[in-house]
This record gives structure tokens, sequence and C-alpha cells, in this order.
């Protein structure tokens, strides 16, 4: 049979047989297809046959293409299976109705469920109609499976979920029901169920959207509810008192009738627009939540409200154009003992009216009031004995009246043309105050108590702080003074000493878009251990009239900001002064640089005494600053901490330290000279002497990368110095560059140390000590040592063979200069000495240049050290371009020889007694070619050695 049969059937009374049809065909297949039933046809009551229809688990199907009035016998619904009904379908069971835990859904069809055996209960899952669907049940009694949510539900116009003959409801699914009727008047008819029970958890949620639920008759319910009507909806839930009733949402002209209602203890109430919430004589109110928008209005006759018990709530909250709740009868509230209380009166003017309300009491908990684009009504309150928290945004007015007083106010906040009215309050302790718009008006009394409160003023707000000294102590770091934005000023001229916590900090600030801060009148700054850190970003502090401070300091300007201080300020300790980006610091009784940590940003004004002294202080310049030391400054002594002394970063970054002739370097601590980025520069030039105690451990380390770092001027050090030029940077040294206990003496990437005098290492390794792809110049005068580092693996065939100790360009002398001798030896271990084998020297080239050049009046000695240097087009091994007897030759535009006689200590090519004054003034000057031991240290066994190779003579 197919779309538009009409069959005539007759009553299973009638029957000639009986059969049963269980379904086998696919998940979502048609009800009308023969091939989907055990039996090869559909089963469907005829003249001759009746039939019990079966829907296995978990199985589902439809019925959609066979139109008409259809009967079967029974009708039975396995567990998680799904029956769909059609329009234009008309079906009556004329048996039984079994559907435990099934789903049975009518999109316009029509579905009647006779009972003929007087069975008491149907327990589907769920059960749907929509469309105009019509269903009629017969049976007394609804008990769901307890496997799941559980749904009555009517959708849309014209459609009639008829169970009038229910009686009772029994909820086990532990998600709850729901009831529902939406849409164009649907109706769900449960006019005669008088009782609903629960044998499981879970909630009864009775949703009416445009359509009508109807409990009219219901008298008893043992668990929870939630009523909710929208869209011109109606629930009526006849007499039932509703003793667990957890939330009511009336909503857009609809109606909620629950006459029996007395107690709204712990109920969410919500209310949008115009409704009619019919309810009894309400007892209490304790726990319930009023949510009132959108028009809406509310009055309670309550004279106390009470949280205990219920945690956090928000008792009251209007929202929206003509929104009102009237709680002026309300004259305590009361928290609970951990939970927080909300007042809220947000959007177009809503209002809510506490005017009668005398105490707030409670436990650990926050009352907080917040009016946004609303008022609140607090104008009789007296006392406050728990935190709390007022807040007026939008053109907002909370009246907190005349005769308030807070335990523990933590704040008052005050936005967009809004106002505060307290114009008793006095006592501001510790409260954070936010004032954020010219109209904002904060209504306080006349002598406020100020100690460790906040003003935050912003968006061009004007504030004047009476009050003439402010202490933070007991309330550890606080920001006393913050203004922000445009056209904000915030007044605190008045304010004459500031006190630290203990422990704590101070903080001054103005930010953003030239606001001021005035404390022109303040003049001593004390306290304990903790900081004073004063910031204008983009914004002006006034501190001109600052006497003395004798807490740490911190001084920061950035971003066009500007700090002005007295010159009669005497400071304690100025930590730390950051100019940036255009920022003012003008310190004009500031002579001194000592221990300060100085940081220069950009272009900049630092405005200061005559500078005498800049000793443990860092000076550090970035992003094309310039900064000169004082002439006055000639001498420098290290901090007593690891750190970065002088750091220079990015193009035009000048740091000129050209005034200094001695360092003296703080035993055993570790500094960092750094010039990074785009040409960055140091200028240490006139540096002659770095004095203090050596150590291998700790060194003096120069750090150039794509930077330049000018020692130029340097003739002697004490301490350990450490030198890495990287990505094209450069060190020019003026004596020895020599590095102990493997530190780095490292150029590469194209950078160029440049020696004036030995240069050695000692790096187990050589993992600090290489020149692979950067430029090696030495230019000294006199006779100089570069002590060698790779392992002989012979002459390279490609170069990949190499270690990392290798020279990328070697350069010897300076032809426009003085004569430069450098001698080649290897008298340190450096960790390439396989099977014994001295270490090597390979000279790579850099882009397939020549590796070594020498100039015309310099000299090369390779003193045994075999050589290999990239000359261009091949590999060439110096010590083979030797003939017999010779002892130098040309090469590379100067002079390379042999030089193995170490006993002719003046290199003038006999052996005589001006070798050993030459010997001896060398030991005597600490000169490292004097070290004959290779030990690394000058001694007798140095004059022993050197007398033994004299004595025995030259080869």
């Amino acid at each position: 049979m197919r779309a538009g049969a009409f069959v005539l059937t007759l009553s299973a009374a009638a029957a000639l047989g009986q059969i049963d049809a269980t379904y086998i065909g696919p998940w979502g297949g048609q009800f009308e297809e023969p091939t989907h039933w055990d039996i090869g046809v559909v089963p469907v009551n005829t003249l001759t046959d009746t039939y019990n229809v079966i829907v296995p688990d978990s199985n589902y199907c439809h019925w959609s293409l066979m139109t008409g009035s259809f009967q079967v016998d029974d009708l039975s619904l396995g567990n998680q299976s799904y029956m769909d009904i059609f329009a234009g379908v008309d079906l009556t069971v004329l048996g039984d109705a079994n559907y435990a835990g099934s789903f049975m859904r009518l999109y316009g069809g029509n579905l009647t469920l006779t009972n003929p055996n007087g069975l008491d209960n149907i327990n589907a899952r769920m059960i749907h109609a929509e469309q105009g669907a019509q269903l009629t049940l017969a049976f007394t009694s609804y008990s769901s499976d307890g496997l799941g949510l559980v749904q009555l539900s009517a959708h849309y116009a014209g459609t009639n979920w008829n169970g009038s003959s229910l009686q009772t409801l029994t909820l086990q699914a532990n998600a709850g029901a729901h009831l529902q009727a939406w849409y164009g008047g649907a109706v769900l008819d449960l006019s005669n169920v008088t009782s609903i029970t629960w044998a499981g958890p879970g909630q009864l949620y009775a949703y009416a959207y445009g359509g009508t639920i109807d409990l009219s008759s219901l008298l008893t319910t043992d668990g929870p509810v939630r009523l909710h009507a929208d869209l011109n909806g109606i629930v009526d839930v006849g007499n039932a008192s509703l003793p667990q009733l957890t939330r009511i949402d009336c909503h857009h002209g609809s109606t909620i009738n629950a006459p029996n209602v007395t107690t709204l203890e712990g109920v969410h109430y919500i209310v949008r627009g115009l409704n009619t919430v019919n309810l009894g004589a309400i007892a209490s109110i304790d726990g319930a939540q009023f949510d009132i928008g959108e028009g809406a209005t509310y009055t309670t006759t309550h004279t106390s409200y009470s949280a205990v018990g219920y945690g956090t709530r928000t008792p009251f909250a209007a929202q929206h154009a003509g929104s009102s709740i009237d709680a002026s009868s309300i004259q305590s509230l009361e928290l609970d003992a951990t939970g927080h209380m909300n007042l809220n009166a947000w959007y177009g003017g809503a209002q809510l009216d506490l005017s009668g309300l005398d105490t707030i009491t409670g436990g650990t908990g926050q009352l907080y009031a917040y009016a946004y684009d609303g008022s609140i009504d607090l104008s009789d309150l007296d006392s406050v004995a728990v935190r709390a928290r007022i807040r007026s945004e939008l053109n907002s007015t909370v009246d907190l009246g005349s005769t308030v007083v807070f335990d523990q106010l933590e704040s008052l906040e005050v936005l967009s043309g809004s106002t505060i009215n307290a114009p008793t309050l006095n006592d501001l302790e510790g409260v954070n105050i936010t004032i954020a718009s010219p109209s904002a008006m904060l209504n306080l009394g006349p002598n406020p108590q100020i100690q460790g409160a906040q003003f935050n003023v912003s968006n061009g707000a004007n504030y004047t702080i009476p009050a003439t000294s402010y202490s933070a102590v007991g309330y550890g770091t606080r920001t006393p003074f913050h203004a922000q934005h445009q056209n904000t000023v915030l007044d605190a001229s008045a304010v004459q000493s500031l006190q630290l916590d203990a422990t704590g900090n101070i903080n001054l600030y103005s930010w953003y878009s030239g606001p001021h801060l005035d404390l022109s009148g303040l003049q001593t700054v004390t306290g304990g251990s903790g900081k004073l850190y004063v910031y204008a970003y983009d914004g002006t502090i006034d501190l001109t009239g600052l006497q003395n401070v004798e807490v740490r300091t911190h001084l920061d300007v950035d971003a066009n900001g500007s700090i002005s201080v007295s010159p009669t300020a005497s400071f304690a300790a100025i930590e730390q002064i950051d100019v940036h980006h255009g920022g003012t610091m003008n310190l004009p009784g500031l002579t001194s640089l000592d221990n300060i940590f100085l940081n220069l940003i950009g272009t900049y004004t630092f405005n200061t005494g005559p500078i005498t002294s800049a000793d443990a202080a860092r000076l550090w310049i970035s992003e094309g600053a310039v900064y000169a030391l004082p002439s006055a400054v000639v001498s420098y002594q290290t901090p007593t901490y690891n750190t970065t002394i002088f750091q220079a970063l990015h193009a035009g970054s000048v740091l000129d330290l050209s005034s200094l002739d001695t360092i003296d370097v703080t035993p055993f601590h570790g500094y960092d000279v750094n010039a990074w980025y785009s040409g960055a520069h140091i200028n240490l030039s006139n540096l002659n002497t770095i004095q203090g105690s050596y150590s291998p451990t700790y060194r003096l380390y120069f750090y150039a990368y794509d930077g330049s770092i000018d020692l130029s001027g340097l003739e002697h050090s004490e301490v350990n110095l450490s030198f890495n030029a990287d990505a094209g940077g450069t060190i020019t040294v003026g004596t020895d560059c020599v590095v102990m206990g493997g530190h780095p003496l490292i150029a590469v990437n194209n950078s160029t140390l440049v020696c004036g005098g030995n240069l050695i290492a000692t790096a187990p390794g050589g993992a600090n000590y290489h020149f692979d792809t950067g430029n090696v110049i030495m230019n000294g005068p006199g006779i100089n040592i570069f002590e060698v580092a790779a392992e002989d693996v012979g002459l390279p065939v490609d170069g990949s063979e190499l270690d990392d100790f290798r020279v990328g360009h070697l350069v010897i002398g300076d032809a426009a200069g003085f004569q430069t001798v450098v001698e080649l030896r290897d008298c340190f271990d450096n960790g390439h000495r396989a099977g014994g084998t001295p270490e090597a020297l390979y000279i790579t080239g850099i882009d397939g240049q020549p590796g070594l050049e020498i100039a015309s009046n310099a000299i090369l000695a390779l003193h045994g050290v075999q050589v290999y240097n990239w000359d261009g087009t091949q590999w060439v091994h110096l010590n083979a371009l030797f003939g017999p007897g010779d002892q130098c030759i040309s090469y590379a535009g100067g002079t390379l020889c042999l030089g193995d006689c170490e006993a002719d200590f003046n290199r003038d090519g006999s052996l005589d007694f001006f070798d050993v004054l030459s010997f001896l003034s060398a030991f005597s000057g600490a000169e490292l070619r004097a070290d004959f031991t290779c030990d690394g240290t000058l001694d007798f066994f140095d004059v022993l050695e050197f007398l033994g190779d004299f004595s025995a003579g030259c080869p």
C-alpha cells in the first residue's frame, strides 16, 4: 500500500488472526516498506489480520508515505527506539502500548492510545507532538524509565497534547523532565494531574513559550520545579505549593498561576516586561534573587532579607528602562557566612529602592552595589559590617546617605558622569577610589582620612585631595596617586609627607595623553625597606617641593612624560633612572650617579647638576640614544654583584665613556660590556688601566654584536678579560687580548678583533677560542704572541675536516705605523693535541678571499708551529715554503720567518748579553713572552728555563 490509500479495518475483537510484526529495516527506514518487516508486509490491521507491532531496542522508523486512518492491535517500542508519524497519518492503538525508554514523535500525524485493558501507566521517555498533531492518551499515570531526560512536549499552532486522562506523573530520570508548550498556542493538557513525584534526582522544567501548560488540578509535588512562561505563554500549576520551587521566569505578556505558593526562599525570580505572576501571600524571601527587567516592576513588603545558607546571592537586580524594584520596606540585609551579595540597577534608568535599609551584616563576603545607567537608593543606610564595594557608572547615582559607617569599605568607583553621594564619609583608609569622568561626582566628607587609600583619577577628571599626609603603614605596597588620560588632574599638592609600609613600595603614576599629578607640596618620604617608584608615561609629575627621600627610589619617564624634582632634594638611594622616548627628567640637584642604574632610550632630556662620580653605576642606552659621561668622571668602581655595567643597543646609540682613565674591578664578580645591533658604539678609548685582583673564574666581558667597542687606549689590565665579536661587530683593544679560564675570545661572522698586544687564551676543547669566520688584526708594537689551538690534520682538502679553532682572516701589523712582530706558539693545551701532536694554525679566508695578510713592515714568526693558509686559490703549508738555510721569506705582503731560536730574545739573529737584558726587562715588566715554562705565571722557573735555552745556544 502506498500514499493515498485508505484501509477499512475491524476492531481487534472482530479480527480473524493476530500477527506479531518486528521491524528489521535500517535505522531511519520507512514504516510502509514491506521488506522492513520480518513478516514481509506492512503491519496495519485489515479485514483478515491484526498486528502486534514491535520496534526493537535502539532502532528507528518513520511513517510518512502511506496516509489515512490506520489501526494496530498493540504497539511496542523498545528502549532507545524511535517512531515518527508525519502529517496525513491517523493511527489508533487498539490494545496495549508499551513505550518504555522510547521516543514517540508526531510531526503533524495523529495518535490515539485507547488502553482497552485499563493499564495504569505509560512510560515513554519522549512523547512529542508538533505541526498541528493531535495526541490522545487514555492512561491514568505516567512514569519515566529513569535512564535519561524526559520530554512531554507540544509545539506549534493547532497542536494538542491531550493527556487529560493522566492523574499522576512519576519522574525517575536522573536528568530531569521537560514539559513544553511552544509556539502558536500549542497545548500540553495535563489538567487532571494531581501529583508529581520524583523517584530520582533531577528537576521538572515546565516551559510555555507561546503555548499553554495546564496543570490546573495539581496539588502536590515532592521534587524541584522550575516554571517558565514567555511570549504570552501560560503555566498553571493549580493549588500546588511547590515546596522545592527553584526558579520563576515570566516574560513578555505571559502568565504563571501558582496561587498556593507562599514562600520564595532561595527562588530565582525573573520577570521581563508586562506579565502576570499569581502567587499566594509570600511569607519569606530569604535567599531569593529578584531579577526585574524590560519595564517590569516588583514590590516587596518584607522587612528583612537573609542569604544565610545560600552562598553568594543577588537579591535585587533591576534592569532596563522603566524597571524598578521597590524594596524600601527592607531594613536589614544579611550575607551568608562566606558568600557575597550584589545589588544591581542596570540600563535605561532602572531603579532599585532600598531607602529604608539600615544595616548590612554577614561574614567574610563582600557587598557589591553597582549602578550602571541606573540608580540605587541607600539613603537611610547606617551601618555596613561587611566588606563593601560601591560602583556608579554611565550617568548613574548611588546614594549612601549622610549617616553611613563602613567597617571595611574596599572601593568607591565613579565613572562616566555618575555620582556617589556620601557627604559625611571621612574614613577612606585602605579604600580604592576611582574617578573616571570630568562630570563624575564623588561627594565625601570634608576631612578624609586617606591612610592606605589609592586614588585612580582618569578620563579627564579633576580631583583634589585635601589631606596633608599619607601613610601606607599596615597596607603593604600601594599606589596612592594615579592620574591617567588627557586633561586629567589629580591635585595632591596639600600632601606634605608620604610614609611607606615597613616592607611595601609606594607608586606614583601619571599615564597617557598628558595627565598631571601635582605633588608640589610633598616634602618628605619616609619608610622601611620598600621603594618609591615615580613613573610618568606621557604625563607629568610635579615634585618641585621635595626635600628629603629616605627610601630607595626609582624615577621613570617615557613617551614625552616629565618628572620635575626640587634642586634641593636629597635622596638616600636612587636605584634607577629611566628616561625614554622624548621623556624629560629634571634632577637639578643630582651630582652623582653612584650605584644608579641609568637607562636611556631614544631621544630624551636628562637635566642634572654637575656629575662628578659614577661608581657602581650601570649605564645602558638604546634606540639611538647618545650619552657622554662628564669629563669630571675619570675613574669607575664596579658594583659588588655580577651585572652588565655598560650597554649600547641599536643604530645611532653611542655611550661615550672616553672620560674614564681607570676601572677598578671588584674581586670575585663578573661584569659585561655590550654593544649590540646596527652599529651601536661604546667609547672607552681613553681607558688606560683596568685594575683589581686576577681570577681565572671571573672576568670583564666585552661583547660586540653588530656593534663596536673601542678600548684602543688600554695599556694594562690586572684582571681577566674576555672578548666576543659577532655579526660584523668590532672590538679594538690597545693591549693584550689574554683570556684565561675558558672564557670567550671569539671573532665570528665577519666581525673584527683588533689586538694591540698578545693574543692568548686557555680554552680546553677550544669552544670559546676561535675566529673561524672573523677578522683578527694584531698591530701592536714590538713582539707579541699568538697562542694557537687547532688540531693538526695536515694540509686540508676542503676545510670540512677542521675543528672550531681557525682564523678566517689574520692581519699582522699596520704598514702606516710601527713595526709589529707576531710569534706563534703552542704553550697551552687547548684540547687539540691529538696523539701528542702540537696544535697548529689554520687560516681559512672569508668568502674565498686569502686568509693571511702581513703588512710590509711586519713579521709573522712561526716558531715551529705548523701553519696552513688559504691563499685565495689553494691551501698552502707555510712551513714548507722555506728553502735550506732560509730563516725569513717574503709572503702575503710582508715577512714570514721561522723564528726557531727562543733564546734569541731580542730577535737580532745572535745570542749575546743583550738577549739576557731583554729577557730580564720583559720578566720584570710581566710580559707574557717571558713565560718560558708555559704555566701562565712568571716566576724563577722561567728564568731558569731561559738561561738553559741560552746556554744550549741556537740550532
